[in-house]
Order: C-alpha cells, then structure tokens, then sequence
C-alpha cells in the first residue's frame, strides 16, 4: 500500500458529549470509596507498535476485586465495604497500514486506580477482507452494607460529622466504545476509574479520519459506538433492615455509521444498588 500516507494521532476534537454526574437530593450521604489492602498491585504495561502492511491482534483483560474486610466469605458482613474494577480490550485490524500505542495502568493505592490510554491509526489496504475492529469495556461496582466509618482525607469524607452514618450503598456502573468493520480512522480512547478515593469512572471516545499528506483531514469510516449504564439504589440510614431511600437506572448508546467525525464522552461520580442487581458490565460483549 502506498505509505506515504502519514497518520497522526490526535488528541482531542469536539462532536457532541454527554456527562452524567449522580447525587442523591435530600440524603447526606454517598457511596464511599473502598480502602485498599495493606499490600496491593501496581501493573504498568506500554505497547507502541507500527505494522505498515499486514495484520495485528491485542487483547487484554483487568479484574481486581477487594473487600476492607473478608472478601471470601461471600457475606456483606457489618461495616463492610466491597469494590471491582474490571476493564477488557481487544483490537483486531487486518492487512492494512497499522498504528497502535496504548498505555495501561492498574495502581492498588493511587487514584485513578485505573488509567488507560489508547490510540490506534487505519488504513485499509487493497485486499476486501482489509478492515479494523476494536472494543473496549470499562466496569466500577462498588456495594457496602452502611457503616460509621467514614473515610480518610477531605475526598474521602461524603458525611458532615465524623462518625456519622454512611448507609448502604452501591454502584453498577459500565462504560465502552467500540469500532467494528473499519477501513479508515484515527481514534484515541481513555478509560479512568477510582475506587480508593472519591468512586469515579470515565471513558471517552474521540475518532475521526487520519490527517494525510496533501489533505486537511478525512472523516472515520465504518462503525462508530459508545455508550453506558448505570444501575443504583441508597439506604436511608444504617438500621439492620436496611430501608431503601433511592434507586436509578440509566442507559445509553451513540453509534454512527458511514463516513464520521465522532466524540463522546461519559463520566459516572458516586452512587449505589444492592447485592442481586445485574451486572451493567460490560457495554458490548463479545460474540
């Protein structure tokens, strides 16, 4: 294929976007974040690769889950506050001129406890079957049983007193985008999520054409998709039975199809549902 095309990867350009912030009105509370165990993980992995004609294939797969208390007992015992993070990837892009870079960064003590940032350029080659499929799926559920605990540092702390209820709360929260049967585009997504601290998950998706030599720019083509979903519920105090104060679902897609410049962006700040809600996780499962 010819290569003097050049593809830069881009950094940030603006379509439309959609940002949802949650807090329960009327409730002096909100899920609090998880502290992490004395000893945690800290995976770092970097991949930069360059495939000017032919085929590549990545995948990858994060899952940590921990409790403040016994994680094994399959129990949500007094006072005990439990978080996942999980986080799946998988790009395939068939003969055709390649770019690719994608940090990752899984850090038990510092938030975000999950940060990733990924970055892929396309250009079909002449072969029919020349096209590029990349998925990515960005999951937070934290869920604890309604303690006095509170937290450590001004992020910590959602209660107005020290010692103060914090009820039970919950989140289920995915996130991800998606492009499937692509022939052109320059795409750069990140993922971010933070159980330690304040719970937060993000995700954004910015896609468009390559810049090619000669030419400003040229649309993405192919399929386009990003969306999320939010699954809550919120106690009223710390009571044994637990008496439910607040729950909310929210779900959403965007997908474009043809020739596209495209920019979405979703960000989830603190909120809950119990133990037997279903899963959001994950956004586009795999077939």
């Amino acid at each position: 294929m010819d290569t003097t095309y050049r593809i830069r990867l881009i950094v940030a350009v603006a379509v439309a976007s959609v940002a949802l912030t949650i807090a329960v009105a009327g409730i002096a509370s909100a899920s609090p974040p998880v502290p992490p165990p004395n000893e945690t993980s800290l995976i770092e992995t970097t991949a930069e690769v360059t495939v000017y004609s032919g085929s590549y294939y990545e995948e990858e797969s994060f899952d940590w889950t921990y409790s403040n208390q016994n994680l094994s007992d399959n129990n949500l015992t007094n006072n005990e506050r439990v978080a996942q993070i999980r986080y799946d990837e998988r790009t395939s892009a068939t003969d055709g001129y390649i770019e690719f870079k994608k940090e990752f960064t899984a850090d038990g003590q510092e938030v975000p406890n999950l940060e990733v940032d990924k970055k892929i350029g396309f250009i079909a080659g002449t072969a029919v079957t020349s096209s590029l499929d990349s998925t990515e799926n960005v999951g937070m559920t934290i869920v604890t049983e309604g303690d006095t605990a509170g937290g450590t540092g001004v992020g910590a702390l959602c209660v107005w007193a020290r010692g103060a209820c914090v009820p039970p709360t919950n989140e289920l929260v995915a996130a991800g985008s998606q492009l499937k049967d692509v022939t052109l585009v320059n795409s750069h997504t990140i993922s971010t999520v933070a159980t330690t601290e304040s719970p937060q998950l993000h995700h954004e998706i910015t896609a468009k054409g390559p810049t090619v030599e000669g030419v400003n720019m040229t649309a993405g083509m192919g399929t386009v998709a990003a969306g999320m979903k939010v699954s809550a519920m919120e106690g009223t105090n710390c009571s044994a039975t637990h008496p439910l104060a607040s729950t909310l679902t929210y779900s959403e897609l965007s997908r474009a199809t043809g020739a596209w410049d495209f920019y979405k962006s979703m960000t989830y700040t603190a909120q809950i549902p119990r133990i037997g809600v279903p899963s959001q996780y994950p956004i586009f499962p795999w077939p």
